[in-house]
Protein backbone atom coordinates (compact mmCIF):
# COMPACT_ATOMS: atom_id res chain seq x y z
CA UNK A 1 0.00 0.00 0.00
CA UNK A 2 1.11 3.23 -1.09
CA UNK A 3 0.76 7.12 0.28
CA UNK A 4 -1.20 9.11 -2.05
CA UNK A 5 1.10 11.24 -3.55
CA UNK A 6 2.26 14.87 -2.67
CA UNK A 7 1.43 13.20 1.00
CA UNK A 8 4.76 12.31 2.70
CA UNK A 9 6.11 12.79 5.82
CA UNK A 10 6.06 16.92 7.23
CA UNK A 11 8.66 19.10 6.38
CA UNK A 12 11.28 19.28 9.27
CA UNK A 13 10.73 22.37 11.35
CA UNK A 14 13.70 24.36 11.95
CA UNK A 15 14.96 24.96 15.67
CA UNK A 16 17.29 27.83 15.08
CA UNK A 17 15.02 30.36 16.29
CA UNK A 18 14.00 28.80 19.58
CA UNK A 19 18.41 28.12 19.78
CA UNK A 20 19.34 31.81 19.58
CA UNK A 21 16.49 32.86 21.87
CA UNK A 22 17.79 30.22 24.70
CA UNK A 23 21.21 31.51 23.77
CA UNK A 24 20.22 35.22 24.21
CA UNK A 25 18.20 34.87 27.72
CA UNK A 26 21.49 33.09 28.83
CA UNK A 27 24.09 35.86 27.93
CA UNK A 28 21.25 37.93 29.68
CA UNK A 29 21.89 36.07 32.70
CA UNK A 30 24.94 35.99 33.27
CA UNK A 31 25.52 39.57 32.41
CA UNK A 32 22.85 40.47 34.85
CA UNK A 33 24.91 38.42 37.72
CA UNK A 34 27.96 39.51 36.55
CA UNK A 35 26.63 43.24 37.22
CA UNK A 36 25.43 42.12 40.54
CA UNK A 37 28.33 40.52 41.54
CA UNK A 38 30.78 43.64 40.38
CA UNK A 39 28.17 45.99 42.35
CA UNK A 40 28.12 44.01 45.77
CA UNK A 41 31.92 43.57 45.72
CA UNK A 42 32.48 47.36 44.32
CA UNK A 43 34.96 46.47 42.00
CA UNK A 44 36.61 49.47 40.36
CA UNK A 45 35.37 52.22 42.85
CA UNK A 46 38.65 54.26 43.66
CA UNK A 47 40.74 53.91 46.94
CA UNK A 48 39.88 52.40 49.83
CA UNK A 49 40.11 54.25 53.52
CA UNK A 50 43.01 52.49 55.15
CA UNK A 51 40.71 51.99 58.55
CA UNK A 52 37.13 51.54 58.77
CA UNK A 53 35.25 53.70 61.47
CA UNK A 54 32.57 53.07 63.50
CA UNK A 55 28.82 52.83 62.52
CA UNK A 56 26.99 55.59 63.41
CA UNK A 57 23.33 55.54 64.30
CA UNK A 58 22.43 59.37 64.42
CA UNK A 59 19.47 60.67 62.80
CA UNK A 60 18.92 63.55 60.21
CA UNK A 61 18.87 66.69 61.84
CA UNK A 62 20.49 65.58 65.31
CA UNK A 63 23.75 67.15 64.41
CA UNK A 64 26.62 66.30 65.37
CA UNK A 65 28.27 65.07 68.56
CA UNK A 66 29.23 68.57 71.09
CA UNK A 67 32.70 68.41 73.04
CA UNK A 68 31.08 69.54 76.18
CA UNK A 69 30.54 73.27 75.49
CA UNK A 70 29.86 73.83 72.03
CA UNK A 71 28.65 72.08 68.80
CA UNK A 72 31.40 70.97 66.80
CA UNK A 73 31.25 71.22 62.83
CA UNK A 74 30.85 68.20 60.93
CA UNK A 75 34.12 67.06 59.67
CA UNK A 76 34.69 66.87 55.67
CA UNK A 77 34.84 63.02 55.68
CA UNK A 78 32.12 62.41 58.22
CA UNK A 79 28.77 60.47 56.88
CA UNK A 80 26.28 62.99 55.08
CA UNK A 81 23.22 61.24 57.10
CA UNK A 82 20.94 64.53 56.41
CA UNK A 83 21.64 64.27 52.74
CA UNK A 84 21.83 60.87 52.03
CA UNK A 85 18.32 60.53 53.66
CA UNK A 86 17.10 63.42 51.20
CA UNK A 87 18.45 61.88 48.17
CA UNK A 88 16.63 58.79 49.27
CA UNK A 89 13.63 60.46 49.85
CA UNK A 90 13.56 62.30 46.03
CA UNK A 91 14.58 58.06 45.13
CA UNK A 92 11.35 56.49 46.33
CA UNK A 93 9.71 59.92 45.51
CA UNK A 94 10.39 59.47 41.56
CA UNK A 95 9.81 55.11 42.19
CA UNK A 96 6.21 56.33 43.45
CA UNK A 97 5.18 57.84 40.75
CA UNK A 98 6.45 55.73 38.06
CA UNK A 99 9.34 58.15 37.06
CA UNK A 100 11.82 55.29 36.32
CA UNK A 101 14.53 57.14 33.98
CA UNK A 102 14.58 59.61 36.71
CA UNK A 103 14.90 58.06 39.51
CA UNK A 104 17.71 56.02 37.77
CA UNK A 105 19.48 59.24 36.87
CA UNK A 106 20.03 59.54 40.75
CA UNK A 107 21.86 55.96 40.16
CA UNK A 108 25.99 55.55 41.19
CA UNK A 109 28.54 55.41 37.97
CA UNK A 110 28.73 51.87 38.94
CA UNK A 111 25.34 51.24 39.38
CA UNK A 112 24.27 52.89 35.70
CA UNK A 113 23.45 49.47 34.03
CA UNK A 114 21.89 47.32 36.93
CA UNK A 115 19.79 50.12 38.74
CA UNK A 116 17.47 50.79 35.77
CA UNK A 117 17.16 47.09 35.37
CA UNK A 118 16.29 46.46 39.20
CA UNK A 119 13.71 49.47 38.85
CA UNK A 120 11.96 48.17 35.85
CA UNK A 121 11.56 44.82 37.81
CA UNK A 122 9.95 45.80 40.69
CA UNK A 123 8.31 49.48 39.93
CA UNK A 124 5.06 50.42 37.98
CA UNK A 125 2.07 52.55 38.78
CA UNK A 126 0.87 50.90 41.41
CA UNK A 127 4.29 51.49 43.32
CA UNK A 128 3.62 53.65 46.56
CA UNK A 129 7.28 53.98 48.78
CA UNK A 130 8.26 56.19 51.61
CA UNK A 131 11.21 56.26 54.00
CA UNK A 132 10.21 54.68 56.95
CA UNK A 133 13.07 54.33 59.66
CA UNK A 134 16.61 56.06 60.73
CA UNK A 135 19.40 56.30 58.44
CA UNK A 136 22.16 54.32 59.74
CA UNK A 137 26.17 54.31 58.44
CA UNK A 138 27.70 51.00 56.91
CA UNK A 139 31.40 51.95 57.49
CA UNK A 140 34.22 50.22 54.74
CA UNK A 141 34.62 46.57 55.90
CA UNK A 142 31.46 45.83 57.52
CA UNK A 143 29.83 44.98 54.12
CA UNK A 144 30.45 44.13 50.62
CA UNK A 145 31.53 47.76 50.13
CA UNK A 146 34.90 49.01 50.07
CA UNK A 147 33.40 52.75 50.84
CA UNK A 148 31.08 54.08 53.24
CA UNK A 149 26.83 53.18 52.52
CA UNK A 150 23.97 54.84 54.05
CA UNK A 151 21.50 52.63 54.15
CA UNK A 152 17.87 54.48 54.75
CA UNK A 153 15.38 52.42 55.29
CA UNK A 154 12.21 52.34 53.28
CA UNK A 155 8.81 50.73 53.03
CA UNK A 156 5.71 50.60 51.21
CA UNK A 157 3.10 48.82 48.30
CA UNK A 158 4.55 47.40 45.06
CA UNK A 159 3.08 44.82 41.98
CA UNK A 160 4.21 42.58 44.61
CA UNK A 161 2.43 43.98 47.89
CA UNK A 162 3.79 45.43 51.17
CA UNK A 163 7.59 45.18 50.85
CA UNK A 164 10.11 47.01 53.25
CA UNK A 165 13.92 47.16 52.32
CA UNK A 166 16.25 50.07 52.21
CA UNK A 167 18.21 52.63 49.61
CA UNK A 168 21.85 52.11 49.76
CA UNK A 169 23.53 55.63 49.00
CA UNK A 170 27.41 55.58 48.13
CA UNK A 171 28.84 58.67 50.52
CA UNK A 172 32.26 58.54 49.25
CA UNK A 173 33.81 61.78 50.45
CA UNK A 174 35.23 64.39 48.02
CA UNK A 175 32.37 63.13 45.77
CA UNK A 176 28.35 63.79 45.45
CA UNK A 177 25.63 61.12 47.01
CA UNK A 178 24.14 58.68 44.41
CA UNK A 179 21.96 55.58 44.61
CA UNK A 180 24.05 52.61 44.71
CA UNK A 181 21.07 50.35 44.65
CA UNK A 182 17.86 49.74 46.86
CA UNK A 183 16.31 46.41 48.07
CA UNK A 184 13.07 45.53 48.93
CA UNK A 185 11.49 42.62 50.31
Amino acid sequence: MSSPQGYGPPPKRSNTGAIIGVVAAVVLVLMTIGGLIVIMQGEGEGPTPSEPKAQSNRQPGQGAPTNGSAASTPAAGAPRLTEATALAGKFVGLLSVNKQKEAAALGCEGSKQLLPTSIMLIVDEQTKLKLSGTTTVEEPGTSAYPMRMDLVPISGKTRFGPMSGFVRIQDVPGEPLCVRIFQLK
